[in-house]
Parts: C-alpha cells; sequence; structure tokens
C-alpha cells in the first residue's frame, strides 16, 4: 500500500476513530469523555465554518441601501472590510471581567454543573462566541489575501449575513447571560 492511499483510509477513518475512542473513555470514565468532547466540538464547529467559507465563491452584488445611516451601519459590521466583530468584543468584555473578579476577589456564579438558570451556561457561550470570532477572521482573510495556499476570493453577502443572523442570537443571549452574571 502506498503512502498516498494509507493516508486517504486514515483521513476517512479519523471521524470514526475519534467516535469509538471517546465512547470507550465514556466507559471507564464519563467525566473525561464529557470535557473531552468540549474541545472536539469547538474544532468540529471551526473546520465547518472555514469549509463553509470555503465552499462557494458567491459574488453577488451588494445591495446598498438609500440611507446613508443604514449604509454606515452596514460598512461598520461588514467583515469583509475590517477584522473587528461583535463577538470579539463581547469575548473580551467576558475575558476582562473575569480577570477584573479574580483580581479584586469578587467570585462570579459560572453554573457549570447542577440545575443551572439558563439553558447556556458561559463558559458554553464564550466557547461558541470563539467560533464565531473565527468564522469573521476566516471572511477578512479569505476576502483580503491568500491564506496556507488558498487563493483570495471575494465573499458575497450570503455569507455574512448568514453570520449575522447567528451573531444576533449567540451574541444577544451571551450578553444577557453575562450581565445577570455581573449583576447576580
Amino acid at each position: 500500500m502506498q503512502k498516498k492511499e494509507w493516508g486517504i483510509k486514515l483521513h476517512k477513518a479519523a471521524p470514526y476513530i475519534l467516535i469509538i475512542g471517546i465512547l470507550i473513555i465514556f466507559v471507564f470514565d464519563p467525566g473525561k469523555a464529557l470535557s473531552l468532547l468540549q474541545p472536539i466540538l469547538f474544532l468540529g464547529i471551526v473546520g465547518l465554518s472555514f469549509l463553509f467559507i470555503m465552499k462557494d465563491k458567491d459574488l453577488s452584488e451588494d445591495i446598498q441601501p438609500k440611507s446613508a445611516k443604514v449604509r454606515f451601519l452596514l460598512r461598520l459590521i461588514d467583515y469583509r472590510r475590517h477584522p473587528f466583530s461583535l463577538p470579539l468584543l463581547i469575548f473580551i468584555m467576558i475575558v476582562l471581567s473575569f480577570i477584573l473578579s479574580k483580581h479584586f476577589g469578587l467570585i462570579m456564579s459560572l453554573e457549570t454543573s447542577g440545575n443551572p438558570r439558563y439553558v447556556m451556561s458561559l463558559p458554553v457561550a464564550v466557547w461558541i462566541l470563539a467560533d464565531l470570532v473565527f468564522a469573521c477572521v476566516f471572511i477578512y482573510i479569505i476576502q483580503h489575501c491568500n491564506f496556507f495556499g488558498i487563493r483570495q476570493a471575494n465573499q458575497g453577502d450570503d455569507k455574512v449575513m448568514l453570520i449575522h443572523f447567528f451573531e444576533i442570537i449567540i451574541c444577544g443571549s451571551t450578553f444577557f447571560i453575562w450581565l445577570l452574571t455581573l449583576v447576580i
């Protein structure tokens, strides 16, 4: 068997090997298996967002609204023009609040186990925010330069709007949970 064929077979079998490994670990130590699942899911979501952004070179026209205020707002939140995003700002605010709370000796309720008040806990929300930050950075990088041998490509409005849709849901709920964590 040649080296290339072996690599292709390993590439196809890798997800199954990973799932079987997690299941075997789950039999012996469920806590360890669940703690290993979170970084695996994070890397999976980052990889899927990269593949989604690279999949289609959507060259749809930019639809510009007539209002100057709306055009200005759309330029502010367009990730094809700048690398800064709302998930990045919220992520930085949450991290700084935890650093400052630790520095001043304040205890923040993370609700990572037991009976949580919310459907989503703050640590899980921060992981999801990090995934959104990676998606925004991928769009910016692919729009402006070559990336690890992948050619520069113009990204369409559809991908940016899809990311904005997920931002509204994730950033809103994360910001709300973070505010409640600060107050309570």
